[in-house]
């Protein structure tokens, strides 16, 4: 297993920097040898988010919207 540079709340400071919100969850994940934070917030306007983070880098990889 591998181990993240970053730490969960790095990642969740990432994800709330680039979405305003409160987080929900945040779950580590493996995807061809690199690691991602998941984390899962809530937006100030009442939408959910997954936000994926690089645990590597701390940067943000992808935003979507979950129904």
């Amino acid at each position: 297993r591998y181990n993240p540079a970053i730490t969960k709340a790095q990642a969740e400071d990432a994800a709330v920097k680039s979405m305003k919100g409160q987080v929900l969850y945040t779950e580590l994940d493996e995807d061809d040898k690199v690691l991602f934070y998941e984390v899962t917030l809530i937006s100030d306007d009442l939408k959910l988010y997954e936000i994926t983070i690089n645990a590597t880098s701390g940067r943000v990889v992808k935003t979507e919207i979950k129904d």
